[in-house]
């Protein structure tokens, strides 16, 4: 497979996105660039440091991005993870390929802080399962 620059977009650039890049960068080969941004950039969120911790995935070097930090770039796949994400993400990116999978945000789940915690291991396990099955998509092969 040749290499390739991802892009995971949401709101926030918080929790799903930063997931999502951190575990791209688990499953990709090691050629390939992956980044994140959201709409505005607000900060990782400690409970996705701590999802990922429990996978055995480092984020250390993740920062929060808003997506103007990011336009220059030459992204090859954008996956939207925020249906408001959708439109901008279009826009600033004509020529990637657009894979929309919104889901909700964990962060805002119902039931206070231990509800939270586990919907973004939720979300981190269903992102995943998302990236292998494009990856096999995509290559025949992980």
């Amino acid at each position: 497979m040749r290499e390739r620059t991802l892009l995971f977009v949401c709101e926030y650039n918080a929790c799903r996105s930063q997931l999502g890049e951190a575990v791209a960068r688990s499953i990709v080969p090691r050629d390939w660039r992956v980044f994140s941004a959201g709409l505005r950039a607000t900060g990782v969120a400690p409970e996705v440091v701590r999802a990922l911790r429990e996978s055995l995935i480092d984020c250390a070097s993740q920062t929060s991005k808003s997506l103007g930090d990011v336009t220059a770039l030459p992204i090859d796949d954008v996956f939207v993870l925020a249906a408001p994400a959708i439109a901008p993400v279009r826009a600033a990116f004509p020529r990637a390929r657009i894979w929309e999978w919104p889901m909700d945000d964990p962060l805002r789940a119902p039931g206070g802080a231990a509800r939270a915690e586990a919907a973004v291991r939720d979300t981190r396990n269903e992102l995943r399962r998302r990236l292998t099955a494009w990856m096999l998509g995509e290559s025949g092969a992980i």
